[in-house]
């Protein structure tokens, strides 16, 4: 860096004197690199007007060094003369130059011809009252910046350069700390001054002036004084007006950019419509939801405000129905405030009553019916934000100062947003808000500069063009004396001026109508006319910008005349007398629903008349159901015997069908219902079945016989009479049972017979009981007889069933049984039941030499047989 851009660095402590108070102030006084470019990036700028494009509001001058000129100028100026405006060349024409103003290139400025007085004198000091700037928050870092050019050709070196120092009063830590900046060569652009600072106070005061007093050069502009305070996150205000008609797209929404790093590149909207716009305003929007954000100098985009545009509500109609030719129907219509007209196409003789709500027609033909109705829009709402000051100091801006405390001697060009007059500033009136008596208002205190050219209140808002408003405000004197005359301007041009009542405490409106013309914006400013010190203090409320505007509603139905339909229906046969006859349908075979008139009748011949369901298109039509007399059904008469089969017919030898109840019972005398199936015309009758009781044969019984003797064939006719069959056929081999069957037609049972055929026998067992060879005979029944026969000769005296034997032999048993023999032969070749004798060897070859040994009736469980060698060869 080369050592023309290197500085003294000087601190000095200066007393300065306001109008009520006294303060000290520490005071850093330093010199800045005229080059030093920066950019606060973060919050919006506290300082007002700090561009000049309202001229001199938000700032005072040292009047004792300084003088403001306005246009037109003579072309010629003096030390210490200042002007806001656009181009230095006209204020001196020989040696100022052509320049832009910083912020546009085409707006404000402050441009000074440097004053020769001495004293440190102020060009431009903080506030409108020069009071500074208030509502900062101790301890929190801020940043203060302004630009400045040189704009004179006799600027051509350090001595004929501008030096600005700045102050800063309840501040610390103020960085760089060298607070003097020199004014670039006019060849050099604008240029950026820029200090850091920590508040000591909430009001902090910024001042600055300048130390060349040269009369050659020493001419400069200033321009974009920003204060801000620390970082704020880039976010997003919104405001918005919703369509004024249900059909109209004339929404608008406006965004405002908050915090983040300035200026903003542009806003986005998006969602029911997408767009741009620098401004942060988008007009011709229709209803729907939208998103909108913006995106600031670092080209960070902030969240997005999600805003839904709501139309109002349209005219909502009756639903368009068919009507029957010949009847009536009514037309309905809700959702507007102001009349109704109906109309009709074709023309409709019986629309009578065309302006109701609910006209009541009967047209001949499909006919379309349209209403109409123009309301006032609901959505004419009033398009000023914080119109009621119940938000307190926001959604405007004025000249005037925001003074929270006037204290005792009051502040002129002041106000202040208080629920009562007196208790801001007590020499007032105590007069109360208009809204409600407890809420905000503004109040004044008169300003005395500028002729009258002080903004009072000021807000600009998008409107829709060739469109009426109307704009309306409440005003109260809080001082009697000079009330003040308030005079209404939009974009520039004067609506109306009436003056503030003369006595205190009592609140009068006035309103105007403007037409928007092609304008999109209307910015809306209110100026005190009146400018002298005395009393000219007053107060605002309620202020409203609404359009009055009217929409053009319209809603059709369209009613659909039809031609009856004639119901069909199937003609139901004719019924029997007294029989239950079915209900008629209620809807026809080609769909018509309705009923029936008379109700049923059975009991003769009848004309029945459908009439369709209110509503349907159809015509009435008839029935007629015949009645027939009832037929008595004949059968033959029926009798049975207990447990035949039984069966009753199902038709009548008259031919008449039907059932039968109770069920059928074979077992009894039983009197039975003939029920006539339905549609026979036929009456119920009764049958009794005789059931006869069944006779049981008797015969006398058959002797038993012996196996294979004769046997008579059995009787076909029993001893009471009853003939039939036997089965099976006669055995006399064994025992039988014999069924007895009666012959057809005879109630009799079955009957069993049982012929005994009987047929003994006998078997022998022989063994030793002891050392007696004993034979017993083991007959097949009891109580019998036993003799006993050796070789066919009769043993004597042996009757019993065991015999012992002491001679080998056959032997034979005889036993009787009821007269019936069996017999049995056994042949006793062994008679040895002593201890057994086995030979101490065995050679079975025939020669009957130890051929054989005899074991029986020993009762042996085990033999072995062992060889010379003690090999066993049998077991």
């Amino acid at each position: 860096m080369s050592a023309k851009n290197f500085f003294n660095l000087k601190t000095f402590i200066q007393n300065k004197k306001r109008k009520t108070t006294t303060k000290f102030f520490n005071v850093l006084t330093f010199f800045l690199l005229v080059n030093l470019v920066s950019t606060n990036l973060y919050s919006q700028n506290l300082i007002t007007n700090g561009d000049f494009e309202r001229g001199t509001v938000g700032f005072v001058t040292n009047s004792v060094a300084y003088k403001l000129i306005t246009p037109p100028f003579s072309g010629s100026t003096a030390p210490g003369e200042y002007a806001i405006t656009n181009d230095p060349k006209p204020m001196n024409t020989a040696n100022f130059i052509t320049i832009g103003d910083h912020t546009s290139g085409t707006g404000n400025m402050m441009i000074i011809d440097g004053t020769t007085t001495t004293g440190n004198r102020r060009f431009w000091i903080a506030g409108s009252t020069g009071d500074g700037i208030c509502g900062l928050k101790v301890g929190d870092t801020y940043t203060f910046s302004y630009w400045i050019k040189s704009i004179s050709n006799t600027v051509i070196n350090n001595d004929t350069q501008a030096k600005i120092v700045t102050f800063i009063g309840n501040a610390l830590d103020v960085t760089p700390n060298n607070p003097t900046a020199i004014a670039p060569l006019p060849a050099v652009d604008w240029q950026k001054v820029e200090y850091t600072f920590k508040a000591t106070s909430a009001c902090v005061n910024i001042e600055l002036f300048n130390t060349n007093l040269n009369p050659v050069g020493n001419d400069f502009a200033i321009d974009d004084l920003v204060l801000t305070g620390p970082p704020v996150l880039l976010s997003i205000n919104t405001s918005f007006t919703n369509p004024l008609c249900p059909s109209s797209s004339d929404g608008t929404i406006t965004a405002t950019g908050v915090g983040g790093s300035f200026p903003y590149i542009k806003y986005t909207l998006s969602g029911a419509s997408a767009a741009t716009s620098l401004t942060g305003l988008f007009t011709g929007l229709a209803p729907g939801t939208y998103d909108v954000s913006v995106t600031d100098n670092s080209n960070t985009e902030s969240p997005k405000t999600s805003i839904t545009l709501s139309p109002p509500t349209d005219l909502t109609v009756s639903q368009s129905k068919t009507i029957c030719s010949g009847n009536s129907t009514e037309l309905g219509v809700s959702g507007s405030t102001s009349t109704y007209t109906w109309t009709a196409l074709p023309t409709d003789i019986t629309l009578t009553n065309p302006n109701s709500a609910n006209p009541t027609v009967k047209p001949t033909q499909t006919t379309t019916y349209t209403v109409t109705s123009n309301p006032i829009s609901p959505n004419s709402i009033s398009l000023l934000t914080n119109g009621n000051f119940s938000e307190g100091n926001t959604g405007f801006i004025n000249d005037y100062a925001y003074i929270l405390n006037p204290g005792n001697g009051g502040t002129q060009r002041a106000y202040g947003i208080v629920t009562s007059a007196k208790n801001w500033f007590n020499p007032f009136a105590d007069c109360k808000d208009h809204t409600s008596g407890a809420g905000n208002m503004i109040v004044f205190d008169g300003s005395t500069a500028n002729s009258g050219n002080d903004k009072a209140w000021e807000q600009t808002v998008p409107v829709v063009p060739n469109q009426n408003y109307t704009f309306s405000y409440w005003v109260q004197s809080v001082v009697s004396v000079n009330p003040a005359k308030i005079e209404v301007t939009i974009n520039g041009t004067s609506i109306g001026i009436a003056n503030a009542p003369n006595s205190t405490c009592k609140w009068v409106q006035y309103s105007y109508v403007w037409n928007s013309g092609n304008s999109i914006n209307a910015t809306i400013s209110m100026y005190d006319r009146v400018f002298i010190s005395d009393g000219n203090d007053f107060a605002l409320d309620d202020l409203s910008f609404k359009i009055n505007a009217t929409c053009s509603l319209s809603k059709s139905v369209t009613i659909t005349v039809d031609q009856p339909i004639a119901p069909t229906f199937t003609q139901p046969a004719p019924v029997c007398l007294g029989t239950i006859i079915p209900a008629l349908r209620t809807t026809s075979i080609n769909g018509i629903t309705g009923t029936w008139s008379p109700d049923i009748d059975n009991t003769k011949t009848t004309e029945y008349t459908f009439t369709p369901t209110l509503g349907i298109c159809a015509s009435t039509t008839k029935l007629t159901i015949s009645i027939t007399t009832s037929i008595t059904p004949t059968f033959d008469p029926i009798t049975i015997c207990l447990g035949a089969p039984l069966s009753l017919p199902s038709a009548s030898l008259n031919e008449i069908t039907g059932v039968w109840s109770p069920a059928i019972d074979n077992t009894k005398t039983t009197e039975y219902t003939f029920t006539p199936t339905s549609g026979n015309c036929s009456t119920e009758t009764k049958l009794t079945v005789d059931v006869n009781p069944n006779i049981t044969p008797t015969f006398n019984p058959i002797a038993a016989i012996c196996s294979g003797g004769a046997l008579l064939p059995l009787p076909t006719s029993s001893l009471n009479g009853i003939s039939g069959t036997w089965f099976p056929d006669l055995n006399n081999t064994s025992t039988t049972d014999y069924k007895f069957t009666p012959s057809v037609g005879q109630c009799a049972t079955t009957k069993d017979l049982t012929i005994t055929v009987n047929n003994p026998s006998v078997s022998i067992t022989a063994g030793c009981i002891a050392t007696n060879y004993t034979l017993e005979a083991i007959p097949s029944e009891n109580n019998v007889t036993y003799s006993w026969f050796k070789d066919n000769a009769i043993v004597n005296n042996q009757s019993a069933n065991k015999l012992v034997v002491k001679d080998l032999g056959s032997y034979k048993v005889v036993i009787n049984s009821d007269g019936c023999d069996a017999e049995a032969i056994e042949n006793v070749i062994v008679l040895n039941c002593n201890t057994p004798i086995v030979p101490k060897g065995i050679s079975p070859n025939n020669d009957t030499l130890n051929d054989t040994f005899d074991l029986s009736n020993f009762n042996v469980s085990k033999l072995e047989i062992f060889n010379r060698y003690g090999i066993k060869v049998y077991s």
